[in-house]
């Protein structure tokens, strides 16, 4: 609307065109508008529908008065419906319609072109063998807000049913890319050089072959912040969401994945040869047949750098190898402060049921600040596996609960892999032993109640055998909602590597929570009592008072008043009206009720292991794969 008005408004030299129905409209079609047009001018379109073949090779400004819903541009049936040329265009307030047949927006030769509030619809059910069926930009620069592509379809068996990029830049905010369908990038493809920064955007119910929703090679820099993808599909090739090979960076702000599918590997994503870096995200119900339940990367040209922070993987699912993560030739990789939890790796002689590692972090490695909980393997590490000369450093994380069939509930090492374990948390692991010690350096760890095959009478004396970690809050329930802080009195506090401190620099707590890269500084808290909040009574609130939540009144709920009872908010979300549904705040992470995957033991109640993971597949089958998971940042 903004936007708008400034158009409206206009500079002083140019002309108003204006094209409509009516008898007072200057023309009655889009065309002879154009035609009696200076560079600079506007054309202003009454609401209507305008059949058009239009190419622009000047300066222009197009505004439909009464926005995308009433003014719509279709295509003659006969060539491409709007072909901008070397010219800089805005269109603002309109509908471009192919109608099947044509391409609605043709970008080349060092355009610059700005669209606000445009639908561009296809309904296509062919192509001309290019990428971008809705818009194809080549050597040129594109700025796009609130709009949206729907219903595209590339049957010419190229990519992109949206959107192509070539050699070019594409710059969108609140744009929606839906129900596309191509045989490489369901919705987008971009190659050649391209940049595509997105804010605030989703990709929904995107199919191809590979890259569901996104396919980008030869050196793209993709930037993804505040967007979301979700039901997207790789029907027979990797990349349920995005396959993204030899380009020069993938990042990922505050970017959502939700229920991806890959007939092949990367539930939500495939990289190949590409850096990573991602912050603040979730991966979330991702599906993979082969490895990377979330993501799978591989560096086999490149040296390659994967950073992943303060992010959550939860309840993505591969057949062979890393439930949430495959990382492959990587040299260098930081999970910094990551949730990894209920990830399963489902397969007869499946390994890592959250990551795996194949000669990765030769250079630089660090896993830390990171908790692993109720991640699941049919055979090896339910939690991480490092294989084939990979080199793990493990230092300040929480592994809890999980499951393997075989080998090492926990972690496991090859041959050749070199390991350091410091200042870790290893607790309640089932199906056979918690970790692999050989060779690798365990220093101040924990190691309590996991399963027969463990051998913590080797470990050197500076590690805890025995001891309860006495977390805040943890079952063995399987839903991501446990509070795996040290409680008052648990031994993890201060018991760490005394060379390693905690932000409040007194000496390191074990687990998740100490370390300099803990999310929380100090020994859980920064007050003088023993609870994990930052005043100085004995309750588990962040206020001064006595009670149990989290306001500055004396009563037991979490509002603001003064009473016991709940009288602000009396529903279930957390929102402050008295509706059912989420409003604009953001919601919580855990994974409640019967939508979530319970573990494999939750399933099955009683058995051996193999019969307790068929009974997980099944608990997948019978309806947990569309589940809710809430997501906070």
């Amino acid at each position: 609307m903004f936007l708008t008005l400034l158009l409206l408004l206009g500079d002083a030299g140019a002309v108003d065109f204006t094209v409509g129905p009516g008898p007072y409209a200057d023309y009655n079609q889009l065309g002879p508008a154009i035609a009696a047009a200076n560079s600079g001018d506007r054309i202003l379109i009454e609401p209507g529908l305008y059949v058009i073949e239009v190419r622009i090779d000047m300066d222009l400004d197009f505004i439909g008065l009464g926005g995308s819903a009433v003014t719509v541009l279709q295509n003659n049936f006969t060539a491409g419906t709007l072909e901008v040329d070397a010219a800089v265009v805005s269109f603002t307030g309109l509908s471009v319609d192919g109608r099947g047949l044509f391409r609605p927006f043709h970008i080349v030769n060092g355009s610059d072109v700005t669209l606000d509030d445009v639908v561009v619809k296809g309904n296509s059910d062919g192509g001309d063998g290019q990428a971008g069926w809705g818009m194809r930009v080549v050597n040129s620069t594109v700025t796009m807000s609130s709009s949206s592509f729907i219903e595209f379809v590339d049957a010419s068996g190229f990519s992109g049913a949206h959107l192509g990029i070539d050699n070019s830049i594409f710059t969108g905010t609140n744009v929606d890319f839906s129900n596309g369908t191509a045989f490489v990038g369901g919705a987008v493809h971009a190659t050649s050089g391209s940049e595509l920064r997105l804010t605030g955007s989703t990709f929904t119910d995107n199919t191809a072959q590979s890259g569901g929703a996104l396919f980008a090679s030869d050196s793209v820099l993709i930037d993804l912040t505040a967007s979301f993808f979700s039901n997207n599909e790789a029907l027979g090739g990797s990349g349920g969401a995005l396959q993204v090979w030899d380009t020069g960076l993938l990042f990922l702000n505050g970017t959502d994945f939700w229920d991806n599918v890959s007939a092949a590997d990367g539930g939500h994503a495939e990289v190949s040869n590409t850096d990573v870096i991602a912050t603040s995200s979730i991966f979330s119900g991702g599906v993979a047949s082969n490895v990377g339940g979330a993501f799978k990367v591989e560096a086999l040209l490149i040296s390659g750098v994967v950073d992943i922070d303060g992010s959550a993987f939860i309840g993505n699912i591969a057949g062979d190898e890393g439930g949430a993560l495959h990382l492959r030739e990587v040299d260098t990789f930081h999970l910094v402060r990551n949730e990894f939890c209920n990830n399963f790796v489902t397969g007869p002689y499946s390994i890592g049921g959250a990551l795996f590692l194949w000669a990765s972090g030769n250079l630089d490695s660090l896993i830390t600040g990171s908790v692993f909980n109720a991640n699941v393997a049919g055979d090896t590490a339910g939690a991480i596996d490092c294989a084939n000369g990979s080199v793990l450093d493990l230092v300040n994380n929480t592994i809890v609960g999980t499951v393997s069939d075989n080998f090492r509930s926990a972690v496991r090492s090859g041959p050749t892999c070199e390991a350091d374990l410091v200042n870790n948390v290893i607790a309640y692991s089932f199906g056979y032993g918690a970790a692999d010690q050989g060779g690798w350096n365990v220093e101040h760890n924990l190691w309590y109640s996991n399963a027969a095959g463990a051998s913590p009478q080797y470990l050197p004396p500076s590690n805890i055998v025995a001891n309860d970690p006495l977390f805040v809050d943890w079952t063995h329930d399987g839903l991501c909602n446990d509070d795996l802080h040290p409680a008052g009195g648990s031994p993890l506090i201060d018991a760490g590597d005394p060379a390693i401190l905690d932000l409040d620099s007194t000496p390191s707590d074990i687990g998740a929570y100490g370390g300099p890269e803990s999310p929380d500084p100090g020994d859980a808290d920064t007050d003088t009592d023993a609870d994990s909040d930052t005043d100085t009574d004995s309750d588990t609130d962040s206020d001064a008072d006595s009670d149990t939540d989290s306001d500055t009144d004396a009563d037991t709920d979490s509002d603001s008043d003064s009473d016991p009872t709940e009288t602000i908010d009396t529903d279930t979300d957390t929102d402050t009206d008295t509706d059912a549904t989420k409003d604009t705040e953001p919601p919580d992470v855990s994974t409640t009720g019967e939508d979530s995957i319970p573990p494999a033991w939750f399933c099955s109640g009683s058995g051996s292991l193999p019969s307790i993971l068929l009974a997980l597949v099944g608990c997948l089958v019978a309806g947990t794969r569309r589940r809710t998971i809430t997501p906070k940042r």
